[in-house]
């Protein structure tokens, strides 16, 4: 018989999912359609790490991906049930916290970009914390960032470069690899312990998104299509269903800023290629915000 595991939840102000039915969604048919034509697309010869498909990827994780993150404040304030000066503090602490993370990648993009893949693997990790035990929810979201390095290392390792600068990068690539195996079987054990059908499959393709794709277009598929969509239902869920229309011009209003935060960093960049700068500013703008989008609520709950 197979083993059952009971639904786990997040803790964290605002990051809490309740335990969904077991069906397939749009959601669902989005990432699987996706994955289909690309991999049709790739065994047709098609080039995806190619600039054109590349620099679409960037801009996919800044368009579909920013969003996400847009209704923390509100999720916040929905939570504590305070305003004015408090949360204009909470604003401070948030922009505080996306400022400490710009100063640390000018100052030192190597232990930068250390820092925001271990943060993104927690946060990851909240994908699956209805479902499994928080063990094997952290190893599926390491799986998904350390994937690409079965097969994809050396394009791994020159998007690590580039974001960096520098070729000492290349250590976390090589860390990426060493890890993957045992972390693809933690994740394929929680594919098979989970009781969600759904759940299970959506792993199983952000999965082969990541291993059979060019490691942007991958991360796009599951960073767009599922994480994102996934943490937006629940920050809107948290923040209001009924002040939904309201919550959408301060969602658009957020977004704008983040995306001006991408587009500084697109014009302050070196001299590269339009894909190469537009990869570098959607990846350090979402790390720049990915820092505040964790701690914030976690500051704000001790």
């Amino acid at each position: 018989m197979k083993p059952r595991v009971a639904p786990f939840r997040a803790t964290q102000v605002g990051r809490g999912f309740a335990a969904s039915p077991d069906r397939f969604s749009l959601r669902h048919a989005a990432i699987f359609g996706t994955l289909f034509v690309l991999i049709g697309l790739q065994a047709a010869g098609v080039l995806l790490d190619d600039p054109v498909w590349t620099t679409c990827a960037g801009l996919a994780l800044l368009i579909l991906g920013l969003p996400h993150g847009s209704l923390d404040i509100a999720t916040i304030a929905a939570a504590k049930k305070r305003g004015g000066r408090w949360l204009f503090g909470v604003l401070l602490l948030y922009l505080g916290c996306a400022a400490a993370m710009y100063a640390i990648w000018q100052a030192a993009p190597v232990a930068a970009l250390g820092l925001f893949l271990a943060m993104a693997a927690i946060h990851f990790s909240e994908d699956w914390h209805d479902v499994l035990p928080p063990f094997l929810a952290m190893g599926t979201a390491i799986a998904m960032l350390a994937a690409p390095a079965l097969v994809h290392g050396e394009s791994l390792s020159l998007i690590f470069a580039g974001l960096t600068g520098s070729a000492a990068t290349t250590a976390w690539a090589d860390f990426a690899l060493m890890i993957a195996p045992v972390a693809l079987l933690v994740a394929l054990a929680g594919v098979f312990l989970t009781d969600s059908r759904s759940r299970a499959t959506e792993t199983l393709a952000g999965l082969a998104a990541m291993i059979v794709l060019p490691p942007i277009i991958g991360f796009a598929v599951y960073f767009c299509l599922s994480h994102s969509p996934r943490h937006l239902a629940s920050a809107v869920e948290s923040a209001g269903r009924g002040l939904f229309g309201y919550r959408r011009i301060e969602m658009g209003a957020v977004t704008l800023a983040a995306l001006g935060i991408a587009a500084a960093i697109f014009v302050a960049g070196a001299p590269v290629s339009l894909s190469e700068r537009t990869i570098t500013a959607s990846f350090i703008t979402l790390s720049i915000l990915t820092v505040p989008h964790m701690l914030v609520p976690l500051i704000v709950a001790a």
